[in-house]
């Protein structure tokens, strides 16, 4: 999940059966949460690799043995739909990691209802998500969903705002009115691309949240679970604003060596 703190940036920490993740922008930070507890609405939702926890399909979604081609499907409230730009760095970014064969695919158009302004807690998110995805893994396809919504995360405070959330196995939620409301409008595009290549990280399994460190310990015992010790790593905890205009100049973080290092290990790039 993607908080946005003006005075501090952080990562929740993981829960039982709800696991979610957050890194504060100081204008923005991550965070991501767990499973749905009612999946009536899709049997295969609360029966398959989508119902378990954040980090679960780390080596399914790195490796193309058994699943040799990645589905990305987008959903989104009206009004609320990523840049094409966006999508297509998402997709730069899993093609230079994801051992994919078959290719990765993004589908798009897919139409989540306004939730309204009373704010949207992690089991919230699941119910939003059985209700709207259609796709889900199976045969040689491993799908990842990813939602756009209005409103905010239950969890926001006057000083700290979650802008993305990672939850579960293959989800992800976006508060786009919140990345609106804590960013100007010309910075809007590199924190939505920023918070989106976080929180994938975690579904990746970054950092030790289900791929191994492979080398050197770079696990942030500091901070929350799921980070990076390097600060300039894209998987550091502290991805702030101000940081992303100077310190990277404009430009989204990259992942670091030791987290490159992780996921080559782990069956990916």
């Amino acid at each position: 999940m993607l908080i946005s703190s003006r005075f501090s940036s952080s990562f929740a920490r993981g829960r039982p059966v709800w696991v979610w993740l957050a890194v504060v922008l100081l204008s923005g930070s991550f965070t991501g949460c767990g499973h749905p507890t009612d999946t009536s609405q899709n049997s295969q939702a609360s029966l398959g690799l989508e119902s378990q926890g954040l980090g679960a399909a780390s080596s399914q979604l790195l490796k193309g043995d058994k699943y040799s081609q990645l589905t990305v499907e987008v959903g989104s409230v009206a009004g609320h739909e990523p840049a094409q730009a966006t999508l297509d760095y998402l997709t730069t970014f899993l093609n230079a990691r994801l051992n994919k064969p078959a290719g990765i695919v993004t589908v798009t158009g897919t139409s989540v209802p306004a939730t309204g302004s009373g704010g949207l807690a992690t089991t919230d998110l699941a119910t939003i998500e059985a209700a709207n995805r259609k796709s889900y893994s199976g045969d040689n396809n491993i799908s990842v969903y990813i939602m756009f919504l209005d409103n905010h995360n239950t969890i926001d405070t006057a000083d700290s705002k979650v802008l993305g959330l990672a939850y579960q196995s293959t989800s992800i939620a976006i508060f786009d009115d919140t990345i609106s409301l804590e960013s100007n409008a010309s910075d809007h595009a590199l924190v939505e691309k920023t918070v989106l290549v976080h929180e994938f990280g975690h579904l990746l399994g970054l950092v030790n949240i289900g791929t191994p460190m492979a080398g050197a310990d770079h696990y942030d015992y500091t901070h929350n679970r799921g980070h990076c010790s390097n600060p300039l790593c894209l998987m550091n905890y502290a991805v702030n604003t101000s940081r992303l205009l100077t310190v990277f100049s404009g430009q989204v973080p990259t992942l670091d060596n030791a987290c490159l290092a992780d996921l080559r290990a782990a069956g990916g790039k």
